[in-house]
């Protein structure tokens, strides 16, 4: 049953590269590709969840891909189902699919109904990226994807000035509150040594701390130039 779950990863991706095939005026094959990727995820995780009670709701963890090893510190990709992995991978399924019905007649001729469709498939593929994540190596893949696709769905209309300004305090936020995670690193820099008495590595963690911080800094000063832009725009023109 463990292998089943990166299925639920490569449908939304694959439906994304898919939609690439079209032009942004052949509407309808678009939004075939965004129905048939999202109502597939949505049967599929709803047969899985009655087959995976009728087994006995097992908890599921699949080791799946390794970026990186040496000595104790490993990093891998790794996908973990569990109730609230069934909870939230299905509610999140079905709204994304009542969103694809909706914005199919929403946006008919709108110049950016292919790029917005490209955008929900990626968001998706974030989203489930985030709600299967069984470390926090995935769930910073899966959460770095909605930040950026959260990002351009608040700017879709990009030529207007609020949705560009909402989205750049958003990322702005967004952000910042990873900066949340830094406080085991702390406690890691306060304390150089375990419970054993045996030294930790110190090195991956400090590298951690110094990105987000890092990452941080160039969310503020977007922020800031977003305000500086807002002002500048307010002002009465001669």
């Amino acid at each position: 049953m463990e292998q089943i779950l990166q299925l639920f990863i490569f449908i939304p991706l694959i439906g994304f590269f898919i939609s690439f095939i079209f032009l942004n005026k052949q509407e309808k094959p678009i939004s075939a590709v965004a129905y048939a990727s999202v109502g597939l995820q949505l049967a599929s995780v709803f047969i899985f969840i009655i087959y995976w009670i009728i087994q006995g709701a097992p908890v599921l963890d699949l080791k799946h891909f390794v970026f990186y090893k040496e000595g104790n510190i490993e990093i891998f990709l790794d996908f973990y189902f569990d109730r609230y992995t069934a909870v939230f991978a299905l509610t999140g399924s079905l709204i994304t699919f009542l969103v694809v019905i909706f914005s199919k007649y929403y946006l008919h001729r709108d110049e950016g109904y292919k790029r917005f469709f490209n955008t929900v498939l990626l968001f998706f593929f974030g989203f489930n990226v985030t709600v299967f994540a069984g470390n926090f190596e995935t769930l910073f893949i899966g959460w770095e994807f909605l930040g950026i696709t959260s990002f351009l769905l608040i700017a879709f209309y990009r030529d207007r000035y609020l949705p560009v300004k909402n989205a750049l305090k958003t990322i702005s936020l967004f952000q910042s509150s990873l900066l949340q995670n830094t406080r085991t690193v702390a406690d890691l820099i306060s304390s150089p040594f375990d419970k054993r008495g045996k030294k930790k590595d110190l090195i991956p963690f400090v590298f951690c701390l110094l990105f987000r911080i890092e990452r941080l800094g160039i969310c503020l000063m977007r922020l800031f130039a977003a305000e500086i832009l807002a002002e500048k725009s307010e002002r009465p023109r001669p």
